[in-house]
C-alpha cells in the first residue's frame, strides 16, 4: 500500500514538472532584436502575396468604418519559438482600438518560422513597414 502510493504520487510529481516545462518552452524570456536567422512567414507564396490577397481588405474595412485613411503602418512583431506571433506593437499607424483588433485577428492568422540562433528557435522580433497612397 505505501509503495503504491509512493508510486502515485511519483507519477504525479513527475506530470505536473512536465507541464511546467512545456509552457516555460513557449513563453519569451529573451527576445532577440537581430537572431542569425530572422523570422520569416511561412506561406510560400510570401509575405507580400499576403499583405495584398487578406491583410488589404481588413485595412479598407477599417478606414470605412473609422471614416479614417491610413496611408502607412509600422509594426514590430514579437515571433515566439513555435512561430506563433506573441505581440504586435503599433509603432506608426493611426487606427480606431477596435481598428487595431481587428488587424492583430488578422495578423494572428500567419504563420511563421521563428528566429533561429546558435541553430535553435528564439523569440524574436520582426519590423514591418508598408506605406501606400491607397489601400484597396
Amino acid at each position: 500500500m505505501k509503495k503504491t502510493l509512493l508510486i502515485l504520487i511519483g507519477i504525479f510529481s513527475l506530470m505536473d514538472f512536465t507541464n511546467c516545462q512545456s509552457l516555460e518552452a513557449s513563453k519569451c524570456d529573451v527576445i532577440y532584436d537581430c537572431p542569425e536567422v530572422l523570422p520569416h512567414y511561412q506561406d510560400d507564396r510570401g509575405l507580400m502575396r499576403f499583405f495584398s490577397n487578406e491583410f488589404v481588405s481588413t485595412i479598407s474595412n477599417c478606414m470605412k468604418r473609422d471614416h479614417s485613411m491610413i496611408t502607412r503602418f509600422y509594426l514590430t512583431l514579437t515571433i515566439n519559438k513555435k512561430g506563433k506571433i506573441e505581440e504586435v506593437d503599433f509603432k506608426k499607424m493611426e487606427a480606431s482600438e477596435e481598428s487595431r483588433k481587428e488587424i492583430v485577428s488578422k495578423l494572428e492568422e500567419m504563420k511563421w518560422e521563428p528566429g533561429i540562433v546558435n541553430g535553435k528557435p528564439v523569440c524574436s522580433k520582426f519590423n514591418w513597414v508598408m506605406g501606400c497612397i491607397k489601400w484597396g
